[in-house]
């Protein structure tokens, strides 16, 4: 009897031991995968966080080498291009009572090569003459009868505004004379700055018709009579194959 109840009683304690066994198995799988998830989300924050920091670090350097060569690159720009001569030798002021009223095509030299007149209309009326020159570009905002120091110095109400015509500036000017150095200031739009510029539209660019009186000789001033002449006659510029026989 004795043994049996002792049989009985191991039996019960090998139960209990097999239980808490399970328990504490149960428990260690259950918390492991726990401690896995918290490892696992640590190291996707810290792997997130260091993407992000190398990010916005490339973005701060690049932001800065882009900030150093815009800035280079506007320091070597020159302020100022060297003046071209205007004019020829010898010319002397042509004024608008010598000329008859109307409308000529007409050229203008520039002093700027950034300064380019594509094509120039000149109008004579009443004693008085306009140019509207067509510009090569938009990157000026106002003209200026006069030199940059001046210009800098005067009211606004003396500046020369542009029109726009076809995604073209034309800027209209008075001229006081043809074959004269004019000066004129022009204001960039981009560089906030006015520079000087020197103009002279061409009187010997003007057809014979623009002149009250005819240029040259005449059958009255030469005083010939009716009849046939031979003459001399020349050629000049071109490709130098045309030539005149007789």
């Amino acid at each position: 009897m004795k043994k049996f109840s002792a049989f009985i009683s191991a039996l019960i304690l090998a139960s209990a031991l097999v239980s808490c066994s399970s328990s504490d198995s149960s428990s260690s799988e259950s918390s492991a995968p726990q401690v896995s998830q918290e490892n696992s989300i640590e190291e996707s924050t810290e792997e997130l966080t260091e993407e992000q920091t190398e990010k916005v670090t490339e973005e701060v350097q690049e932001e800065t080498v882009q900030e150093t060569s815009e800035d280079s690159q506007e320091k070597s720009e020159p302020q100022t291009v060297p003046p071209e001569e205007v004019g020829y030798e010898g010319m002397t002021a042509v004024y608008a009572d010598s000329l008859a009223d109307g409308e000529y095509d007409i050229s203008v030299d520039s002093s700027s090569s950034m300064f380019k007149i594509k094509k120039c209309k000149l109008t004579v009326a009443d004693g008085q003459m306009t140019a509207s020159m067509v510009m090569g570009g938009t990157g000026y905002q106002w003209l200026f009868l006069g030199t940059a120091d001046d210009a800098a110095n005067a009211d606004e109400s003396a500046y020369i505004p542009y029109t726009e015509e076809n995604d073209t500036y034309i800027f209209t000017v008075p001229v006081n004379a043809l074959d004269e150095i004019i000066d004129c200031a022009a204001y960039s739009k981009k560089k906030e700055t006015w520079y000087d510029r020197q103009l002279v539209f061409r009187a010997d660019s003007l057809s014979d018709i623009a002149f009250k009186e005819v240029k040259g000789n005449t059958v009255e001033t030469l005083g010939l009579a009716d009849g046939v002449y031979n003459m001399e006659a020349s050629l000049s510029g071109g490709s130098g194959k045309a030539s005149i026989s007789s």
